[in-house]
């Protein structure tokens, strides 16, 4: 089932819209033989991001960047935490119109996989949809503390140079940053940000290694809006341009006892990637930051 809804996100990214439909129909073939004793369609068929309880910005992100179809894990990770309720209402001309509202089932859940099946986007997605008002209130306090920042130190004589400068700031705080020892210096570069924006972690991700740190601390920044691919078109979906999300966002991976030297990358920081060891060293030095 991954490897047909891979080859599925893959077929829509190339508009070949005859074998995505023949895969679709492999995929109703492969769920109709999941069926269980009881009659009940087994969880874990491929869904839209939306209906499943993605923040919507979430869901336009995963679609942009290739991930258009859940995955069985993913599906059932977002189908443990939150239940959809359709619900009905009339407009002003009558026509009757409906939406979807989500509950809550559970905080806690266990998600155990076979390598490839996508449990990363399953527990990131659903993370990051838990904190997207956070994100968004945070990216008005970035907002405020840019705006700030350029009042003070307007010139008169220069109002141009102070717009110039000031959309520079902007840019530069606005744009997703990612930092952690084994990455290079193309994505490396950290983004500062006033420190007025200064604020703790609001998700901290466990990891049993280095390398799966840093390809999660990979994962969510893409999610941002960053681009981790060696290549760039102007008209990639997945480029920053097409973000409908918050803004903004730091995600700091602590790879190497190195990065817990960075105090102003600690101080400045939304998703913390860490290893168990260095999450507890982290917590010995600083607990404030916890």
């Amino acid at each position: 089932v991954n490897m047909l809804i891979t080859k599925l996100n893959d077929a829509v990214a190339r508009e070949d819209y005859k074998a995505a439909s023949q895969l679709k129909k492999e995929l109703e073939a492969l769920r109709e033989q999941t069926v269980t004793d009881s009659g009940e369609e087994a969880t874990g068929a491929q869904a839209d991001w939306l209906k499943l309880g993605a923040a919507p910005w979430l869901g336009d992100r995963l679609n942009n960047i290739g991930y258009r179809f859940s995955t069985p894990a993913q599906t059932s990770m977002m189908q443990a935490l939150v239940k959809a309720v359709i619900e009905s209402g009339e407009m002003d001309d009558g026509m009757v119109v409906d939406s979807a509202r989500f509950e809550e089932l559970c905080r806690d859940a266990v998600l155990r996989a076979p390598t490839g099946s996508g449990k990363t986007i399953a527990y990131l997605v659903s993370a990051l949809t838990t904190v997207s008002t956070d994100l968004y209130n945070r990216e008005k306090v970035i907002f405020d503390a840019v705006a700030a920042t350029d009042t003070a130190a307007s010139d008169p004589l220069n109002p141009d140079g102070d717009r110039d400068a000031l959309a520079r700031t902007m840019s530069y705080a606005f744009s997703p940053a990612v930092s952690m020892a084994e990455l290079g210096s193309a994505i490396q570069l950290w983004n500062q940000q006033p420190p007025a924006a200064n604020r703790k972690p609001l998700v901290m991700v466990l990891c049993p290694s280095r390398e799966l740190c840093a390809q999660v601390g990979l994962q969510t920044y893409e999610l941002f809006g960053g681009n981790i691919r060696q290549e760039y078109k102007p008209d990639d979906r997945g480029s920053l341009f097409n973000f409908r999300g918050p803004r903004g966002a730091r995600i700091v991976g602590l790879l190497d006892t190195d990065d817990l030297e960075r105090s102003d990358v600690l101080k400045c920081c939304d998703v913390v990637v860490a290893t168990p060891e260095l999450a507890a060293d982290l917590y010995e030095r600083d607990v404030e930051f916890f």
